[in-house]
């Protein structure tokens, strides 16, 4: 019999829902209900594969409350859509987000001179955040001016009467989803995001949770403008 230590190293090459009903005891969800069931894994892959693809994608969910701030690097290839970095925070100050987003890669003299010995473990940072183009929830546009004014491309992604489904049909077009293990909260995510269900006869319903999905509305942002494509033509990007 396989030891945790023994067997996890090929886990990143399980579906995450199977790794973590085998390995971590969590219940295993009715996949009927789960947003991107059979559609994702969780494993490893070289860190200049996005090389290959057209560019870098990046989108930005913001924390209100109890939610957490999020920030996925991500890229396109063959029609497979790859998930390598993510930033995730709770309580995450407005004035920190540049932290939040790169660490001090690239910081200006005035940002350095408030970067703090402790923040080198708090903000790691996502490599090439001020370099490329950032699509963030457009419901916080302040949010998005401030930030810009740390130094990032960032922009309001568009929303449409039917945007979140239409970001799901995109999601499940892709030939496979591939998260890198470093990913850890996308990962969790992706096994608990989730269609609501009927309390009493346990039927799948055509209504999304709003829970569970803090990184994968970062991933929808960050597709801003190959969503509507397409879900109209069922278009192959890369």
């Amino acid at each position: 019999m396989y030891s945790k230590k023994s067997a996890s190293k090929i886990w990143k090459n399980l579906d995450y829902a199977d790794y973590a009903w085998i390995w971590e005891g969590a219940y295993l969800e009715n996949s009927d209900k789960q947003v991107l069931a059979n559609k994702y894994v969780v494993q490893s892959f070289e860190d200049d594969l996005w090389k290959k693809s057209e560019r870098l994608l990046f989108g930005a969910d913001f924390g209100f409350a109890k939610d957490p701030s999020t920030l996925i690097r991500m890229f396109i290839l063959d029609n497979n859509l790859y998930i390598e970095y993510e930033a995730y925070g709770n309580g995450v100050e407005l004035d920190d987000m540049w932290k939040f987003y790169a660490g001090k890669t690239d910081a200006t003299p005035k940002q350095l001179e408030d970067w703090k010995v402790t923040d080198e473990a708090k903000f790691p940072g996502i490599p090439d955040a001020r370099k490329w183009p950032i699509k963030a929830d457009n419901s916080r546009p302040e949010t998005i001016s401030h930030i810009k004014g740390q130094g990032f491309n960032i922009s309001a992604a568009q929303k449409w009467q039917g945007s979140v489904e239409d970001g799901i049909t995109c999601l499940r077009g892709f030939k496979k989803i591939i998260i890198h293990p470093r990913c850890k909260e996308t990962a969790k995510e992706a096994r608990l995001y989730s269609y609501k269900t009927d309390r009493i006869t346990g039927e799948v319903l055509p209504v999304i949770e709003d829970k569970n999905n803090h990184c994968w509305d970062a991933v929808r942002y960050g597709l801003d403008g190959y969503i509507k494509h397409k879900a109209q033509v069922g278009a192959v990007f890369f």
